[in-house]
């Protein structure tokens, strides 16, 4: 049971990098010319609006799995493993978290531009804080007051490490999350769950809702000694049903622009699960396999895909000498685009990752 489990996450998370990947690079997001077409815009629709929005919530949810995952004991969560973890995520979050922000406010393509062309250009952001907590190069989601928290978006200079930043801060606040889930916790996501209702919760860049909600499910789960397989297996009967209920609910509210956040939240964990199901479902019947070099690439394909020196290298020509030379505007084309930008960013950030560790 223990190694289905390690296998299911293991191809779980490449699928969850996958989707992460496909919001960033879909062919609408590389202003490729998109027939107008009712098709192509559920496409769309479907893949990145819905189905890949719930892939940063899962990892939030591992996070919180396998933060605890090594305690035996309801009590045991002592300082000595609080700062033992937190040496260790230094290391694994701290350290990468800073040099990916770094490498992705280097300018590549408007130092390019400049040597080439003689253009001139602007750095956009003029000290730490823009880089590493909330750059002005995105501009996010934000709703003002101090307690509209709730759906804010805000980046880093390495716009999907905003999810390591949320992630480093949830870390630092476990001990209160441990007593909590702990004691109480059916009154902490009762609170949870009313905060998203009534769209209240602080309004703090790094204290995200999204962080908080989905690292305290996954911790919950092995904060009180149970499997997440286990879980996932005895209510998948269920939660199909209410996945294909809710991804219903969740597209009629995305269309109609109605932002009702606990039916959003609720739908991803539902998604999210039901995902891993089937993940689950497809190792147990050999139909795939655990792809352990793909695995071990993830965290790098998450940090590198959207910097500039990958937009410089491989986007841009793609974009430049290939589609460039396709005139015809045809549906199939653009279909085939959609899909082939974020496998072709996939495959190219697994490669770069080999050769590195080669060296």
């Amino acid at each position: 049971m223990k190694k289905l489990e390690s296998y299911t996450v293991m191809n779980y998370r490449i699928i969850l990098c996958v989707s992460v990947v496909f919001i960033h690079y879909s062919a609408y997001e590389w202003n490729f010319t998109i027939p107008s077409s009712e098709a192509y815009a559920l496409l769309k629709f479907v893949f990145v609006d819905i189905l890949a929005r719930m892939a940063v919530p899962m990892f939030f949810l591992l996070s919180g799995y396998y933060f605890f995952k090594t305690e035996t004991k309801l009590s045991s969560f002592t300082k000595h493993d609080y700062y033992s973890k937190l040496k260790k995520r230094i290391w694994t979050l701290l350290i990468p978290y800073l040099l990916w922000n770094i490498i992705a406010a280097i300018p590549v393509y408007e130092i390019a531009i400049y040597f080439f062309r003689n253009i001139p250009f602007e750095i956009p952001y003029t000290n730490a804080y823009d880089i590493f907590w909330v750059s002005p190069s995105y501009i996010g989601v934000h709703h003002e007051g101090a307690f509209s928290g709730i759906g804010n978006l805000s980046y880093p200079q390495n716009m999907p490490l905003w999810f390591i930043r949320d992630l480093m801060v949830v870390i630092v606040l476990t001990p209160i999350l441990h007593i909590l889930l702990l004691k109480t916790p059916k009154s902490f996501f009762t609170f949870l769950l009313s905060c998203a209702v009534f769209n209240v919760w602080p309004n703090i860049t790094g204290f995200s809702y999204d962080a908080i909600l989905y690292f305290s499910i996954g911790a919950c789960i092995s904060i009180h000694n149970k499997s997440l397989l286990e879980i996932a297996q005895k209510f998948k009967k269920y939660n199909y049903i209410i996945s294909g209920i809710l991804f219903s609910v969740l597209s009629y509210t995305t269309i109609n622009k109605c932002n009702i956040h606990i039916i959003s939240y609720i739908s991803y964990l539902s998604l999210g699960m039901s995902l891993y199901n089937i993940i689950c479902l497809l190792m147990t019947n050999n139909i795939i396999k655990p792809h352990f070099s793909i695995s071990s690439s993830v965290f790098f394909i998450y940090c590198i895909h959207n910097t500039n020196i990958l937009t410089t290298i491989i986007k841009i020509p793609i974009d430049k000498i290939i589609w460039s030379s396709i005139t015809t505007n045809s549906l199939v084309l653009s279909i085939i685009a959609f899909f082939i930008y974020p496998i072709i960013i996939f495959f190219f950030c697994i490669l770069v990752h080999r050769i590195m560790m080669m060296i």
